[in-house]
């Protein structure tokens, strides 16, 4: 029998918005920053507040590596979360990625927005954690 420990955590992260995001949430991670193993799949969850209603949102993340910025593919919302998004409701948006190999151990700066199709923002946040 096998019994699998992962840790995960809710992080103190930086709204570049409006105040719409409630928590975010890294697995695993065990202490803050959080330390993301070059190789191993991370999972966030964002909760949020939605300030609008959108069919078709888009969710644009960013990263950064010391200081080399990373381009991410945006990730079309409704294939991650429910749709469409309603104003005043609460909504959770999982983002799975995959640290790769090649980077370096360095300082991580992670941000995400959530856009409307019209390009208005539901939601910005930061945050900074670690490749190790």
């Amino acid at each position: 029998m096998f019994f699998i420990i992962t840790h995960c955590k809710y992080i103190k992260f930086v709204d570049c918005g409006d105040g719409e995001i409630k928590t975010v949430e890294i697995t695993p991670c065990a202490a803050e920053p959080c330390a993301m193993k070059r190789g191993s799949a991370v999972k966030m969850i964002i909760t949020y507040i939605s300030n609008q209603t959108d069919s078709s949102p888009v969710l644009k993340p960013y990263a950064k590596v010391g200081v080399f910025g990373i381009n991410v593919t945006p990730i079309d919302y409704c294939e991650v979360s429910d749709c469409p998004v309603f104003k005043m409701t609460e909504n959770k948006v999982p983002i799975r990625v995959t640290i790769p190999n090649w980077l370096p151990a360095s300082k991580l700066t992670l941000k995400a927005e959530l856009l409307s199709a019209a390009g208005s923002k539901f939601f910005c946040g930061t945050y900074e954690g670690r490749i190790i």
